[in-house]
Formats: C-alpha cells, sequence, structure tokens
C-alpha cells in the first residue's frame, strides 16, 4: 500500500505537499489544484492533472519491492529465545512504551493549551469619547431589523458560490497575484467633484465596498484592476447604514470578472491578515498586519449594533474604504471601513466590518431585483 502523505502538486515551479491520495483527490475535486498544475506520487514523475486522474483513483503506483530479512532462529533444546535476548527485548519494549506514554502526554498538554487559547475572548469594553474624529466616514447609527446567527468567532455562516475551500497559505507575492484581479476602484461623482474609493468582486453582477463612498452620489463608476476597463453601476441592490456596506448592482459580465471567496468564520486575534485599496489615490496597494481584536458594533458606537468589527493594527489612509481585508488564503475576513482616533494620544485605531457582515449584505442582493439607481438612501 502507499504511504499515507506521499503526493504532490507543482504550481509555478513551487512544490506543494507531501497529502495523502484522499486529500489530493479533494484538492483537484474543489480546484485547490489548478488545471494547469503538476501532479505525482513519490514514486512517479509530474504528469499533468488530466494524465494524473487515473493513477490518483486506480492506485496504480507500486512501491518498491521490500526485502524482509530472514527470522532469526536458535537452535536450543526450549523453544524459547536465550535469556539475553529475551531481557534485551523486554528492555525495547519498555523503552518503545515510556516513549509512546511521552508523546500521548504530550499532545494532551498541547491540546488543552490550545483549546484554552481558541476559547472565547473575554474583551473590555472601549468608550467612543464624544469629541472623537472619525477617519474616513462620520456613522450614522440607525436602527436595522436584521438577523445575525454568530455570536463569536468560531460560528459559521453559509456562503454564496464564490466561496473557496483552499487552506493552503499563500506568500505575500502570491496573496497579492491572486486577489488583485478582483480590486475595483469607485468613483463617486457629487456634482462638480469626484471622490475616490475602494471595493471588490463579488459575484458576476455585484460589487462591494462601503456606503459612505457611494452614499448621494448622482453617479458611481467602477474600474476594473485586471484590465483597467470603466463602468456605470446600476445602483445599489442592498446596503446597511449600521455596517457601512453597500453592494453595486453592474452589467452582466460572466465571462470577465474574477469574483472573491468569502471566508466561512470571523478571523481569530492574532491571525495575519492584508488589506487592499486605494490610498491617497494609489491603485491596488497592499498593507499587512493582525487582527488585534473582534468587537462587537455596541463596543465600538456605544449602541446595541449587532454587527461585528476587527480592529487591525494596519494604519489605512483615506481611500482604502471598501477595499478587501483577506486571510493568507485569499479569502474575504473583512472589508476596510473606518479609523478611530484616541482623543488622549492622537493615535489611530483602525476597523473591518467582518465577512459575516458583509455576507449578509451579499445575499440580500442577490436576492432581490430591485435597485436604488439614485444613490441616495433614507
Amino acid at each position: 500500500m502507499l504511504d499515507s502523505k506521499q503526493w504532490f502538486f507543482k504550481r509555478n515551479g513551487k512544490v506543494f505537499g507531501p497529502y495523502s491520495r484522499a486529500r489530493m483527490q479533494r484538492f483537484i475535486e474543489n480546484g485547490t489544484v489548478y488545471d494547469t498544475d503538476l501532479i505525482r506520487s513519490e514514486h512517479s514523475s509530474w504528469l499533468s492533472l488530466e494524465n494524473s486522474d487515473e493513477l490518483i483513483t486506480t492506485d496504480k503506483t507500486v512501491s518498491p519491492p521490500v526485502t524482509i530479512p530472514p527470522r532469526k532462529t536458535y537452535k536450543l533444546n526450549s523453544a524459547r529465545a536465550p535469556v539475553t535476548t529475551r531481557i534485551e527485548l523486554r528492555q525495547v519494549g519498555i523503552y518503545s512504551a515510556l516513549v509512546l506514554a511521552a508523546c500521548i502526554l504530550l499532545a494532551l498538554l498541547f491540546s488543552l493549551d490550545h483549546s484554552s487559547k481558541n476559547g472565547k475572548q473575554s474583551i473590555s469594553r472601549i468608550h467612543q469619547p464624544s469629541s472623537t474624529q472619525n477617519g474616513d466616514i462620520n456613522p450614522r447609527a440607525y436602527a436595522e431589523t436584521v438577523k445575525v446567527t454568530s455570536s463569536d468567532a468560531s460560528d459559521s455562516i453559509s456562503r454564496p458560490s464564490s466561496v473557496t475551500t483552499t487552506d493552503i497559505p499563500l506568500s505575500y507575492v502570491d496573496l497579492n497575484r491572486k486577489v488583485k484581479p478582483s480590486l475595483v476602484t469607485i468613483y463617486s461623482y457629487v456634482g462638480d467633484e469626484i471622490a475616490s474609493g475602494s471595493g471588490f468582486i463579488v459575484d458576476q453582477q455585484h460589487i462591494a465596498t462601503n456606503l459612505h463612498v457611494v452614499e448621494d452620489a448622482d453617479k458611481v463608476l467602477v474600474k476594473f484592476q485586471f484590465n483597467d476597463e470603466i463602468i456605470k453601476a446600476d445602483g445599489l441592490a442592498s446596503h446597511s447604514r449600521e455596517r457601512d456596506v453597500a453592494i453595486l448592482r453592474i452589467p452582466l459580465n460572466p465571462t470577465k470578472v474574477q469574483p472573491m471567496g468569502i471566508a466561512t468564520s470571523i478571523p481569530s486575534v492574532g491571525e495575519s491578515v492584508a488589506a487592499f485599496g486605494n490610498p491617497d489615490g494609489l491603485e491596488y496597494s497592499m498593507y499587512k498586519g493582525i487582527v488585534s481584536a473582534v468587537r462587537s458594533g455596541s463596543q465600538i458606537f456605544n449602541n446595541q449594533s449587532n454587527t461585528k468589527w476587527l480592529q487591525l493594527d494596519i494604519r489605512m489612509g483615506p481611500g482604502m474604504s471598501g477595499g478587501p481585508l483577506v486571510n493568507l488564503s485569499g479569502q474575504v475576513v473583512g472589508m476596510n471601513t473606518r479609523g478611530q482616533q484616541d482623543s488622549g494620544r492622537g493615535d489611530w485605531i483602525h476597523f473591518a466590518i467582518s465577512n459575516q457582515d458583509i455576507f449578509s449584505q451579499i445575499k440580500q442582493a442577490q436576492n432581490t431585483t430591485r435597485i436604488n439607481t439614485s444613490f441616495h438612501t433614507p
């Protein structure tokens, strides 16, 4: 039989693996392994995905023959081995048992430590001073009836069809290459003034951005990163002032756009993330950092909001609003939204609205045919 971890795949000269045959089969079925990748087992040469399919499913790879040495016999009247040999074997058995017990103990300690770190975080309440100045926006809170089923970062939520399942972390170089084709620049026209912001593609007919980027605009244009094409947005398919999220409806274009996947859970505190956007008009910039905290809207806005916000250690300038915050697999975990200035020290703290709140707005947009073409919201 083959070893449990013996399969590899190669992309752009970089080798990933080893993986078990079952896991490699899942990678092929869910699209983690691209059609252009090469694949091989431990004892085969590199093959294209088309030529390697039969190799995986039929398991025709044969391991090299193993020569089993003959059993040592003893010419004694007794059927038992010599006393010295029995003592040596007994010592080996004791040592093996001790090693196994130590491994089990270490695994148990690691499991307990990991469980305690991933437990529910106790976060102290922060209050926004009345004199606090906001970054990109001045949010206006209102009561919107939205059912939020997840109360902490461990709860999972449904995903749109654009969700990805890969769990392979990427380098920041590869992450930038993966995310960039899904980025857009938003141009909002209000009278003679033009303001710009960021956004990203969520499906063939919708763009996600912040509400404050497009609110009250007379016209909104969307510029795609991957081909520099500029199109006019049809209008607002859904929006939430509480979340500061707007989903724009664009003309259907099923062949060109490259949607982003939405992560299935809120990121953990300390998880590495990357923010994309257009600070001060510098298009498609990338910043890396970590999630400093996961907070509720009531902690930030002093109201009873059910929204989830990711506190970041990333400094983001004007123009980053609406851009995606992604994990190292390239899945959206948040949207760059607002900055809050510490009235004491003058430092800025930046926040991103969580993926669960973004998904709620995407789902509303996908389930409606009516849109607000004026971008004026109540």
